[in-house]
C-alpha cells in the first residue's frame, strides 16, 4: 500500500463519488448507478497504483455513462 498524499486523496475522492452514485441509484431505484457506486467505493482498496486507480475510475464512469438509459 502506497501512503502518499496523491493516492490517499484520490482514493478519498473516488470513494466519495462512489457513495454519491450509490445514494442516487438507491433513491432513484436505478441499478446501473447503484452498482457503479459500489464498484467506485470498493476498488480503491484493491488498486494502489495512482494511474491504475484513475484508469479504473474512468472505465467505471464510462460504463455508467453508456448504460445510463437502460
Amino acid at each position: 500500500m502506497d501512503f502518499n498524499f496523491d493516492n490517499l486523496f484520490s482514493q478519498l475522492m473516488i470513494s466519495c463519488l462512489g457513495m454519491a452514485f450509490f445514494m442516487y441509484g438507491k433513491k432513484a431505484q436505478r441499478i446501473v448507478p447503484l452498482l457503479g457506486g459500489i464498484a467506485l467505493g470498493a476498488f480503491p482498496y484493491f488498486v494502489s497504483n495512482f494511474w491504475g486507480l484513475w484508469g479504473v475510475t474512468v472505465g467505471v464512469m464510462g460504463t455508467i455513462y453508456c448504460l445510463r438509459n437502460q
